[in-house]
């Protein structure tokens, strides 16, 4: 798990702190008149965020282990004062709410041994209704994060995790975008196009799924689709013949979308020119066709190469599903396209399967 995707995770833990409506309710009265409550809001922003006013220079932002310290402290105070107050009182909810993400966002940062208090306690705020929904949606979709953690070396029951997460989330808040959206994640980096299009069906046919989630899902699903169909066939119906990538017939073909500025499928080409019997074909679609043309040109860019068909709305664009992205096809000897995730999971294992 990436540094800066854990930063991001507390900034906004700390921005929803001082963002709250101020919609007059008991957690909000709890804010305005406790300064108990106050003075661990303030533990729960990086220090960076914190300064007084404006200085010449901008302090340095803490690093993991200060910020995760600072998580400590502020768990500690909200726990303290848990204890010495009342269930009944105003801002029972509001301290433990601070105890949970502290303890999460900690735990995330690497402090595991609070993994498992962290996760207790955000399955208790995250079902207690004095609580904003918004805010327990945060809550659990961190500690969803920091449940899964534990089987980061074993990727296929990581990902099933994730994705049961993902619905949990959809199950208990399902006017929260979040859950829908890793759910859909989940969909898009499946390396088996068939366990896509299930979790894009499962969104489509879901109800409360936001419509823009609904609409990315059918085109996973319209993607699956062209699993058998053949590459010859939907290239010529889309441009009226197929003799641009001729070449590449009685092959395995690697189709790939790829972009001046995307240096992995860049790199992705080259190693195709140095795989015999692999038929390389380059799709760019946005960017000014004579530029592209050089600059595949200057980088020796292997095999058939088509260029802009009308950026993504053109009709090969269409008739492949393409989005924003850089999708990889793999089609055996006869043109028939077996795999639309081929920049998914083992490429190099995918490609000695095609070419046996």
């Amino acid at each position: 798990m990436k540094w800066s995707y854990l930063r991001w995770c507390w900034l906004v833990t700390a921005s929803s702190v001082s963002l709250a409506a101020a919609d007059n309710s008991p957690r909000e009265r709890a804010r305005e008149v406790d300064p108990e409550v106050a003075q661990i809001e303030q533990l729960l922003r990086p220090r960076s965020l914190v300064g007084e006013g404006k200085s010449q220079a901008a302090p340095a932002a803490p690093g993991p282990r200060d910020m995760a310290a600072q998580l400590k402290t502020a768990a500690a105070r909200a726990k303290a004062a848990r204890a010495r107050r009342s269930e009944s009182d105003p801002a029972a909810p509001e301290l433990a709410k601070l105890e949970a993400k502290a303890l999460v966002n900690a735990a995330l940062l690497g402090e595991s041994s609070l993994a498992d208090q962290a996760i207790k306690i955000a399955g208790e705020v995250r079902a207690d209704s004095r609580v904003a929904k918004r805010e327990r949606f945060e809550i659990a979709a961190n500690a969803e994060l920091l449940r899964v953690r534990k089987w980061h070396n074993d990727m296929p029951r990581l990902r099933q995790e994730r994705i049961e997460s993902a619905r949990s989330l959809i199950r208990e808040f399902p006017e929260e975008t979040g859950g829908y959206e890793a759910l859909l994640n989940e969909a898009q980096n499946q390396d088996d196009s068939a366990q896509a299009a299930a979790l894009a069906t499962e969104l489509i046919t879901t109800p409360s799924t936001p419509e823009p989630i609904k609409a990315i899902a059918q085109l996973l699903v319209d993607r699956h689709a062209l699993v058998g169909q053949s590459l010859f066939t939907i290239v010529s119906a889309a441009l009226g013949d197929s003799s641009r990538i001729d070449s590449a017939r009685g092959r395995p073909v690697v189709l790939y979308v790829w972009g001046s500025w995307s240096t992995g499928q860049i790199d992705l080409a080259k190693s195709l020119g140095n795989m015999p019997g692999i038929a390389a074909v380059g799709f760019n679609i946005a960017e000014d066709p004579q530029a592209a043309r050089a600059f595949a040109a200057r980088e020796g860019l292997p095999g058939s190469l088509l260029f802009k068909d009308d950026d993504y709305n053109g009709d090969l664009a269409k008739a492949l599903t393409l989005t924003v992205g850089s999708p990889v096809f793999i089609c055996d000897s006869s043109g028939a396209i077996i795999d639309v995730t081929g920049d998914r999971g083992d490429f190099k294992a995918k490609l000695q399967r095609v070419q046996r």
